[in-house]
């Protein structure tokens, strides 16, 4: 009896476990844009959000840019999209659709490649 309610507690907890949530945000900035990106896993998936904010002077003059985001270590979390803009205040928010398994950790480093009228920066982000 003892060992049926062992195997159903060890059962349990692993089957609630693959159910927990794990937020991981990176953060980090260069001379020019801002950045956070958050990492949401759960059942076993794994979803990212960006926010991206321009902190020049010059907002006009940043119709369009690109951005491309990837682990600094083993380069299994990789995104981006090319020709964004910003809103008025200068922030671009973008939240995925699609999904992967999870393989970010916390411990990583995130490098945020932004490129816009013509200028790269890089910037990496730490949790």
């Amino acid at each position: 009896m003892k060992k049926v309610l062992f195997i159903l507690i060890v059962s349990m907890s692993v089957f609630f476990s693959a159910w927990q949530t794990k937020e991981l945000t990176f953060v980090g900035e260069g001379e020019n844009w801002w950045a956070e990106v958050t990492v949401t896993q759960t059942h076993g998936d794994e979803q990212y959000e960006i926010q991206i904010i321009y902190k020049g002077n010059e907002l006009e003059s940043v119709k369009t840019f690109d951005y491309f985001v990837e682990t600094s270590t083993n380069g299994v979390l990789n995104f981006g999209t090319n020709n964004v803009s910003l809103n008025e205040k200068g922030k671009f928010q973008h939240k995925s659709l699609s999904s992967n398994s999870p393989s970010t950790k916390q411990e990583e480093k995130l490098v945020l490649k932004v490129v816009w009228n013509g200028i790269t920066e890089k910037i990496f982000l730490e949790n």
